[in-house]
């Protein structure tokens, strides 16, 4: 079967298993993302928008304030948000709510007492008492210099000089101002002179750009003339104090989110946005202001989706592998328990069938477990193949780290016997592409199981659980044969992992057992084709872009690296499943030796990277594999 082939936007039941990893593969990683290879399922959720800060292009009331308004905030003539709407509000800016209550201000509307910049309005309708002009408001809330209705008292000088505001005005029998320069350098009103008594009646500032409104003219009078064409269209004469767009029961002229109803100010997350937004990748910083809201390592700015520039593998017994990827550590296999030889029996292999139930050796486990750091250092568990020697303890690892489980349909199943929620379990049947976190890719592969349909067929042929076997109901254990409880899961899966590093993209092949006889004959379960296993690995290679890997963890001796070498061209080659699986975890393991395969890595140029104990250590990146001291974790194990 096509790699890209095998799994597809509209398997919803295995995406939905897929997706429910996701908060469980790590405290700190970000969800594990299911992709398929040609079809990708994914959605588009676009930010929050930003406002427009500046003045608008309101036409400003004149007065001013010392401190020359916010910018954006309290520049005469106001933003979008605060102002009321651009073009058409005059001099809604400075002042409002937040006014100083020393700030300027008249009569707002023809009620008295009302109250803008800290002073009641005064008098009634085309009356109102001058205000007083001293401080302007507090920065950022500018008052109004004047009344709006009759002319006061011009503001005071800004704290810089501007440009030239809009000059001219209603006619009306304002009091001249005091002049005074623009606040903060933009927007406000002509420099340093005030309107004309009585004719040009003071409206100055704004402009369209943001800044503090200077000191202008005196108020004009009667800013809202009959709308009958006389006032020659200067400006629509309208009261945001009147409006709530948003319902919220906060006027616009106070609602810096006027089109927000859960927001009257734009918080952390801005208008629209709610200050508790999401935290995808849960690293304390919400999506909102997280430039890489799905990469648990970095939340400014940068290459978001990178991942840790190395990775450390350590050699567990058997083909166990225990994978440090920055956040992320796998385990894959992890069999721990030792079942004696002397309880299995029949068979090709004399694996296919066991005299007793076994349990797993849940202090043995639980011992490992701890010295490999704990429950912070598991996010989650692989398995190849599902025999005894791979999958047994899988179980116990997930119930001490709570980190979820890929594997096959008999895997889960074993699992599930166990004691292991079905759901902690997701099936994997080769050719799914998953993040396993930002930056890094596993491929899965549909392979095959060593020896041949003719020598140890319970071993070697493809064959899956079809239903949940059930635990003996004195022990509580399950029979280890190959051809009871634990068969080999429909093959194996292999896995090629690619990272986008730090430094550069590396990667590595892993697969724990292979049958040289027919890695070219397609594997059958249940009557579907699942493809043949060297078609499938070039599959995988194609997709990932590569044609060659740096490192391959294998088994299976010279006859399957002659065919699988072509493939892969690894630049280092790691042995696993070599040592004798029924010895003591951690017991002295022999030194490997394979003088034919050696001589085959040699010849086309393969670095043999040789284990000599248990919980041996390497690190690969750009520059190939390295052995690196693991001295606590064989201390703690008692590993010599």
């Amino acid at each position: 079967m096509a790699f890209a082939n095998q799994l597809n936007c509209a398997n919803e039941s295995q995406l939905g298993q897929m997706a429910g990893i996701r908060a469980r593969i790590g405290r700190k990683l970000a969800a594990v993302a299911i992709v398929t290879l040609f079809a990708a399922c994914s959605s588009d959720q676009a930010g929050p928008g930003g406002r427009t800060d500046g003045g608008g292009l309101d036409v400003g009331v004149g007065g001013g304030t010392a401190e020359g308004g916010a910018s954006g905030m309290g520049a005469v003539g106001g933003n979008v948000d605060a102002a009321g709407r651009s073009g058409n509000d005059a001099g809604q800016s400075g002042g409002g709510d937040g006014a100083d209550a020393s700030g300027a201000a008249s009569g707002f509307d023809s009620d008295a007492g009302s109250e803008l910049g800290g002073h009641p309005a005064g008098g009634a309708t085309n009356d109102a008492a001058a205000g007083t002009a001293d401080a302007g408001g507090a920065a950022g809330a500018g008052g109004f210099g004047g009344g709006m209705h009759t002319g006061g008292v011009g503001g005071a000088a800004g704290s810089s000089a501007g440009t030239n505001g809009a000059a001219g005005g209603v006619p009306g029998g304002g009091v001249p101002g005091s002049g005074g320069a623009a606040g903060n350098g933009v927007g406000g009103g002509d420099t340093g002179s005030g309107g004309s008594a009585g004719s040009d009646g003071g409206i100055a500032g704004g402009g369209d750009d943001a800044g503090g409104g200077g000191g202008g003219a005196g108020g004009a009078a009667n800013v809202c003339p009959p709308s009958n064409g006389a006032d020659g269209g200067i400006f629509e004469c309208h009261d945001p104090c009147l409006d709530d767009r948003d319902h919220d029961g906060v006027a616009d002229c106070a609602d810096l989110c006027p089109s927000d109803p859960a927001k009257t100010v734009p918080g952390a997350c801005g208008c629209g946005v709610v200050d508790t937004d999401t935290d995808t990748d849960v690293d304390g910083t919400p999506d909102c202001l997280d430039a890489c809201p799905t990469d648990p390592t970095r939340w400014q700015a940068g290459p978001c989706g990178v991942a840790s520039g190395h990775c450390d593998l350590t050699w567990m017994t058997v083909s166990n592998l225990y994978v440090e990827l920055g956040p992320l550590n796998v385990l894959i296999d992890g069999y721990v328990t030792r079942i004696p030889k002397s309880n299995f029996y029949g068979g090709g292999g004399g694996l296919q069938n066991t005299y007793n139930p076994s349990l797993p050796d849940v202090a043995a486990v639980s011992r490992v477990f701890t010295a490999l750091g704990g429950a912070t250092k598991m996010n989650l568990l692989l398995t190849g193949h599902s025999h005894f020697d791979h999958s047994f303890d899988t179980a116990t690892w997930s119930f001490l780290s709570g980190a979820p489980i890929i594997g096959s349909r008999t895997t889960c199943f074993q699992a599930v016997a166990q004691g292991v929620a079905p759901g902690q379990c997701t099936e994997i049947l080769g050719g799914e592409k998953l993040t396993l976190s930002p930056g890094v890719t596993m491929r899965v592969i549909r392979w095959n199981h060593s020896g041949d349909s003719t020598a140890n067929p319970e071993q070697h042929n493809p064959v899956e659980l079809a239903a949940v076997p059930v635990p003996d109901l004195t022990t509580g254990g399950l029979h280890a044969g190959v051809a009871e409880d634990f068969p080999n899961g429909g093959g194996g899966r292999a896995f090629l992992f690619t990272v986008d590093g730090a430094d550069g993209p590396y990667s590595w092949f892993f697969l724990n057992s292979a049958g040289y006889a027919d890695l070219d004959v397609p594997i059958v379960v249940d009557g579907v084709d699942y493809g043949a296993p060297l078609e499938n690995l070039k599959a995988a290679m194609a997709d990932a872009g590569l044609t060659s890997v740096d490192l391959w963890v294998g088994a299976g001796g010279d006859p399957v690296a002659q065919l699988v070498l072509p493939v892969v061209n690894p630049k280092a080659y790691l042995p696993v499943h070599w040592d004798n699986f029924y010895a003591a975890f951690g017991s002295p393991s022999g030194k490997y030796s394979d003088r034919t395969l050696a001589a085959t890595l040699t010849a086309r140029g393969v670095n043999l990277v040789t284990p000599m104990q248990a919980m041996d250590k390497w690190r690969l990146d750009r520059t190939g594999v390295h052995p690196i001291a693991n001295t606590a974790v064989k201390q703690a194990l008692n590993i010599q």
